[in-house]
């Protein structure tokens, strides 16, 4: 008798135990499901993503995302991926990355498991805006913006890349990148080049051009926050800068004198990547799924004008904020699309044309 309740309670034990384990291993998974840690590149942009999107998902979902600051995920998302030890569950991606970092290191977007209104929007995008390694969430722009306490004539204000370099009719001092995307585009337009023949790009022609302007430029920036900063504070007077946060000061901000044109401007797509082995896969793609809906996407843009590849969202933004919108049609008429497969192709020297033609520039700007 005794050894029968001995048995008995060895074995009541050992279910318990097991009951134990796995109750602790469903709540570890579904714990790890209700976050998504997404990498964030900071500044005004950040702030805005989480007031506008992060905030409110997890409201209605109970989902809470956890951002990470970083301004270029590519080399983190690889080094991650090739430790076996994947921290972020999405990131911001250039386009190019998106092909050569798709066979070590992004994982296959099942689009088929988001939400039939997330599908919905998907279908309205234009075919590369999404691959099966990321999705292109935002159309960014970068234009010339200029003062208009400077130059506050319409019929006087400068108009294109040519005009930004001619500091004899629109004086004062400018300010540029200190990387080779689009300031090489700006310099072969004020050179003559129209923007259908840009590419290849010309360097030397460019290189040539840059050179021309250099003595004028009081910055060459890295951050987005300069160029308007540098404006606003009157140490400029034409920048080339990222368009979202111009049109926020014109905007929401009327005292700061300032102005912007499309022309000559240039588009380009951000895109979002899941990283293989991305610790919270089910929460990643609610999170995908909520930032697809045409209501959701539009609230975000007509905040911070930055806005997703589709006529479902143009449709529902408002009216007055979407003309300045990088997908207004009037302004993508007179854009440059950016190419990021020539910026990404190997240089004679094996490494990209991005990376040989930032070697090049950084030898004019030191001279």
């Amino acid at each position: 008798m005794q050894n029968t309740r001995g048995k008995f309670l060895r074995l009541y034990a050992t279910h318990l135990g097991m009951a134990a384990v796995l109750l602790c291993a469903g709540s570890g998974a579904l714990a790890q499901n209700r976050e998504v840690i997404q990498q964030d590149p900071g500044g005004a942009y950040g702030d805005a993503l989480r007031k506008l999107l992060y905030e409110p998902f997890a409201k209605e979902t109970g989902i809470r995302v956890k951002t990470v600051m970083e301004g270029r995920s590519g080399p983190r998302i690889k080094k991650q991926v090739e430790s076996g030890h994947t921290e972020w569950d999405m990131a911001y991606i250039y386009e190019q990355e998106t092909r050569q970092l798709a066979d070590c290191c992004l994982a296959r977007i099942d689009y088929r498991k988001l939400t039939p209104e997330a599908q919905k929007t998907i279908a309205s995008m234009p075919r590369e805006a999404v691959t099966p390694t990321g999705i292109a969430l935002e159309v960014i722009g970068v234009a010339m913006a200029y003062s208009t306490k400077k130059f506050p004539n319409p019929g006087q204000q400068p108009k294109n890349w040519a005009d930004f370099w001619n500091v004899k009719d629109y004086p004062g001092k400018r300010c540029l990148p200190t990387f080779p995307r689009f300031l090489f585009e700006a310099a072969l337009m004020a050179d003559g080049v129209p923007r259908d023949k840009l590419y290849p790009i010309d360097v030397e022609r460019a290189l040539k051009k840059i050179a021309e302007i250099k003595p004028h430029v009081t910055k060459w920036w890295l951050t987005t926050a300069q160029p308007p900063q540098l404006l606003l504070d009157g140490e400029a007077t034409m920048c080339m800068a990222y368009a979202a946060r111009i049109n926020d000061l014109i905007l929401n901000e009327p005292d700061a004198h300032l102005a912007m044109t499309w022309n000559q401007g240039f588009t380009y797509y951000n895109y979002l990547s899941i990283p293989k082995n991305s610790p919270n896969p089910e929460a990643t793609l609610k999170l995908l799924s909520y930032r697809l809906v045409p209501q959701n996407a539009a609230r975000f843009a007509n905040f911070y004008g930055v806005p997703l590849p589709s006529p479902l969202v143009y449709e529902v933004g408002d009216p007055k904020i979407r003309a300045s919108w990088s997908t207004n049609p009037d302004n993508e008429k007179v854009a440059v699309k950016w190419n990021a497969d020539w910026w990404g192709a190997p240089s004679p020297d094996g490494r990209t044309n991005e990376e040989w033609a930032q070697e090049r520039l950084n030898t004019v700007l030191a001279k």
